[in-house]
């Protein structure tokens, strides 16, 4: 008995034998002695009853067991429906994201001088895949204006990698009188409180704008391996007045569309 297991099965068995040799040993003894029979029928009865119990039991523990076999081979099916593949998914196209260029200030600006602000963005790929010939397209609301715009130092397209970011150049203006002895500044000088949105960047071609509030939807297209992609993000834009308590910054929004 040290390899015996006590399961539900292995116990009806035995209860089942052992009811079932009872039963045919008082059958026989009813025989023998017929005078017994009134004190021996009600023990006759019960291990009958106790065998047709045990035997059913085994009966529906063989039926679910063999069902349970079943389910166990029959191979797992893919989910909705599709073919059973183990290819694992392969990229074929970038994934641009839009974001304020914040390498030197929150604010998105990338200048360096004291006096002077150059507010940017950065274009970033967040796949292995690169965006080949990216290109910008900006619209300037409440101005109106809709053109296409440069990437930094001046690049019409770029090719845009992971974990290399390229800056786009929004609007630049001073926020002060730069100082007479000041070395090292080449730009332009820009008036105290006028500010230039910059589709050229550093080369010219900007477009005067005013203090206030803008909303700018920028718009970067390239082409990867599933073909070309683009993808659009608004941006708040803030150029604050001379004198001004505030510094100007970029912000990101939400396009009316969105809402």
């Amino acid at each position: 008995m040290s390899g015996f297991r006590f399961t539900p099965v292995s116990v009806s068995i035995v209860v089942g034998v052992l009811s079932f040799a009872f039963a045919a040993a008082l059958g026989i003894a009813v025989q023998l002695f017929p005078e017994r029979r009134a004190v021996w029928a009600d023990f006759f009865v019960l291990f009958v009853a106790i065998t047709i119990a045990c035997v059913i039991f085994l009966l529906l523990e063989g039926g679910a067991a063999s069902v349970r076999r079943i389910r166990r081979k029959k191979p797992p099916q893919p989910p909705h429906g599709g073919a059973a593949s183990s290819v694992p998914e392969v990229e074929v196209d970038a994934e641009i994201h839009i974001r304020v260029h914040r390498a030197l200030n929150e604010t998105g600006n990338a200048a360096g001088e004291p006096f002077h602000r150059w507010i940017h963005l950065q274009a970033e790929n967040w796949s292995a895949i690169d965006a080949e010939d990216a290109s910008i397209r900006i619209r300037i609301d409440p101005l109106g204006i809709e053109r296409e715009w440069m990437w930094t130092r001046a690049r019409p397209t770029e090719t845009i990698k992971r974990g290399s970011p390229v800056a786009i150049p929004i609007a630049r203006g001073n926020i002060a009188e730069p100082p007479t002895n000041w070395i090292g500044f080449h730009g332009p000088h820009f008036p105290v409180g006028k500010w230039y949105f910059t589709p050229e960047g550093h080369v010219g071609g900007t477009i005067e704008a005013a203090p206030g509030r803008y909303f700018i939807h920028v718009t970067v297209t390239w082409h990867a391996a599933g073909g070309k992609s683009s993808t659009t993000d608004t941006f708040y834009v803030y150029l604050p007045p001379r004198n001004g308590a505030r510094e100007p910054e970029i912000i990101h929004s939400v396009d009316r569309e969105h809402y």
